[in-house]
């Protein structure tokens, strides 16, 4: 699935679901009574956090999801499910699809556009608010519990709100302390849990999107096909995913080289986009 960012983070009390929650004895709340322990905290409902939460639930843990924002809520990303996402997804899970993509086509800096294309599916197109709200309620359907805006500071796991070596506090913005035996970081590339644990990011992007409404023409001429654009910047790349009676349209670059990639595309009445150099939409040669 095409995103900006990697999520998760994984250390001493950060672990997959599964291997994390057997750290519990029982899979239930602290036998003390003293404070309430959840098996597994997961902080990020997107994806990952979803998958996550949804993993440890189906194992019969004990399961906290954690969310900043209110669901459903935009997320920057062209939306392209492949086959290894499609096949990690719980069973009984059917895919908002917005299209079926059997042609891409590429073009470099706006020129040179050719298009391949396939009689099988290459991958489909979602609408990313709607696919994390589905994978959040098979989440809780498995029994994972949800909150939203529930905004993560810190992880603790040592003194006076860490009642045992076995359990991490997690502190929110609101001064609350959660205790869990197991963490999961699916915050994405600034996430408190992966700072924690000493994760470092080799390379931040820098993306930025739009979700374009266009006319039944434009959408007709763009259903089924994707662009990629291979920018001036290594590794910077614009998209137009086509959605219906949207386009999402992006670029993308690391952060702090070159000038900024806002300026390579272009958009013009009733709504369409292309490349700034290439016509109003690349030839499907």
């Amino acid at each position: 699935m095409a995103d900006d960012v990697t999520e998760g983070a994984v250390g001493d009390v950060t672990d997959r679901a599964g291997e994390g929650a057997s750290a519990a004895d029982d899979g239930t709340a602290d036998p003390d009574g003293a404070a309430d322990v959840w098996d597994v905290v997961v902080v990020g409902a997107g994806p990952a956090g979803a998958s996550a939460a949804y993993a440890a639930a189906v194992a019969g843990r004990r399961v906290l999801l954690l969310e900043k924002s209110e669901l459903p809520r935009y997320k920057t990303c062209g939306g392209g499910i492949i086959g290894p996402s499609r096949d990690s997804l719980p069973p009984g899970f059917e895919l908002p699809l917005q299209d079926r993509v059997h042609a891409v086509t590429f073009s470099l800096e706006g020129r040179f556009a050719r298009t391949r294309r396939s009689r099988r599916m290459l991958f489909g197109l979602i609408n990313r608010p709607e696919f994390d709200a589905r994978l959040v309620e098979h989440a809780q359907k498995a029994g994972a519990e949800l909150r939203t805006g529930a905004t993560v500071t810190r992880v603790e796991q040592h003194g006076p709100s860490v009642p045992d070596r076995r359990t991490a506090a997690v502190v929110l913005a609101d001064g609350e302390t959660i205790l869990a035996r197991a963490v999961v970081g699916a915050d994405g590339s600034a996430s408190r849990i992966g700072a924690h644990v000493g994760v470092k990011m080799g390379q931040v992007d820098l993306g930025l999107e739009a979700e374009i409404p266009v006319p039944p023409s434009v959408a007709e001429d763009w259903k089924g096909r994707v662009l990629i654009d291979w920018g001036p910047m290594p590794g910077s790349y614009g998209w137009v995913f086509p959605k219906g009676d949207t386009l999402t349209v992006g670029v993308i670059s690391a952060r702090g080289e070159g000038p900024p990639p806002s300026g390579t595309w272009r958009t013009s009445s009733p709504g369409s986009a292309w490349p700034a150099s290439s016509p109003r939409s690349p030839p499907a040669t």
